[in-house]
């Protein structure tokens, strides 16, 4: 079984944080999940758009599983796989 890099007590967000003000590029790894937690959507997306309109980052969705992703805010981006299902 593998291990969580972080133990009780460390503080993820603020070391995602950091990270994600770091990275020069993000991957954002897309699926029903992602879309449905208001952590990833609303906080790290956000940041990572954020970035990627000031030119500090350059941000690529992934679509793990199939999700709607017409409407969400990285829709203008072109993803990976560079086709999307029906």
């Amino acid at each position: 079984m593998a291990r969580s890099a972080y133990q009780r007590g460390d503080d993820w967000k603020r070391d995602i944080d950091a990270r994600l003000s770091d990275a020069g590029v993000v991957l954002l790894l897309v699926s029903a999940d992602y879309c449905n937690s208001d952590y990833c959507y609303d906080f790290e997306m956000k940041k990572a758009l954020e970035r990627h309109a000031a030119g500090e980052a350059r941000v690529i969705p992934v679509l793990l599983r199939a999700c709607d992703v017409k409407k969400a805010p990285f829709a203008h981006l072109q993803s990976l796989p560079t086709t999307r299902g029906p």
